[in-house]
């Protein structure tokens, strides 16, 4: 069974493994329809990830995506950005 999940906090993440995809889906065992079709996907995922996360106005971006077959399971997550508890905890620190 083919088995990849890939965590990005950035855009230069996203676009590091979108550029790294090809050789992961070539060393998979996929049958070549499915595993073209497969990361055409999941580039495309990663491409939506990279795009959201590349706009200067956006503070916090959380994603999850999952494929899921015969044979394959892709997990994607996307987070940036801090949380409101870190947020708080971050002014805490910073002191008066």
């Amino acid at each position: 069974m083919f088995r990849v999940s890939l965590t990005v906090c950035s855009a230069a993440e996203a676009a590091k493994a979108r550029s790294d995809l090809p050789r992961t889906f070539r060393n998979s065992g996929l049958a070549e329809p499915h595993a073209s079709a497969l990361r055409e996907q999941v580039e495309a995922a990663l491409g939506q990830f990279e795009a959201q996360m590349s706009m200067p106005h956006t503070q916090r971006f959380s994603a999850d995506r999952r494929f899921e077959g015969d044979g394959y399971s892709v997990s994607l997550r996307a987070k940036q950005g801090t949380g409101l508890l870190g947020a708080i905890s971050k002014l805490l620190r910073r002191g008066p």
